[in-house]
């Protein structure tokens, strides 16, 4: 697959995950910006477990989308 329909995957997978939370999920999975960053500089409106499982719920997507 071209570079963009990568990006477009991901980027889509993310939203999907959860509307409010995907774009902290993928600063998280295309960054490394850890949680301690995402919640006092970034406000995420959301506790670390919610955010960890969401993370996980994310590449589960993700690898079902891919086939793998």
């Amino acid at each position: 697959a071209d570079c963009q329909h990568c990006i477009t995957l991901v980027e889509n997978t993310a939203k999907a995950t959860d509307v409010v939370l995907g774009r902290y999920i993928l600063d998280h999975v295309t960054k490394g910006t850890s949680y301690v960053r995402l919640r006092t500089i970034d406000n995420i409106p959301c506790g670390k477990d919610l955010f960890y499982t969401l993370c996980q719920k994310f590449f589960w997507l993700l690898s079902n989308e891919k086939g793998v």
